[in-house]
């Protein structure tokens, strides 16, 4: 074992040459890493046009049966209030929730039934739903269901 200090630079050249492995001259033809190539084609973007959306319906469950007998009385309801559709619409939700339909879903299925829109009957049940009898003309109970002011 030798015990002279020695060079920083000797000590590198000695790890190196060690470390080293003799090469043939494959290697500058044969590179180890891999050769990068272009990627592969892809497929261009399908057509957007409008004429490939399908709009589908939104199902609207049908009512009970009991509520089916309720859609004839309804019906004679929004003939006699007349040609306004807010005072029919109003009327006829009035009449839902006093015959016990006193869920949005189940008021919006049967006046759909009757001839209504159902976003308008959505529109007037939450809008005219409060806690004070002089401005509102039914409530919400914390369960969801709408019942008349007393």
């Amino acid at each position: 074992m030798n015990t002279t200090p020695t060079p920083i630079a000797e000590v590198r050249i000695r790890k190196t040459a060690a470390a080293a492995k003799p090469r043939s001259a494959a290697h500058l033809i044969f590179p180890k890493s891999p050769v990068r190539t272009a990627p592969a084609p892809v497929a261009p973007p399908a057509s957007r046009s409008a004429a490939n959306i399908h709009i589908r319906k939104k199902a609207v469950s049908a009512p009970p049966i009991g509520q089916i007998a309720l859609i004839p009385r309804l019906r004679r309801l929004v003939h006699d209030c007349g040609p306004n559709r807010n005072d029919a619409v109003i009327a006829a939700i009035t009449a839902c929730i006093g015959e016990g339909v006193n869920t949005i879903g189940g008021i919006i299925a049967v006046l759909i039934k009757v001839g209504f829109n159902g976003g308008h009957v959505a529109r007037f049940v939450k809008s005219e739903a409060g806690d004070h009898p002089d401005r509102h003309r039914w409530r919400k109970e914390p369960d969801g269901t709408y019942a008349l002011h007393v």
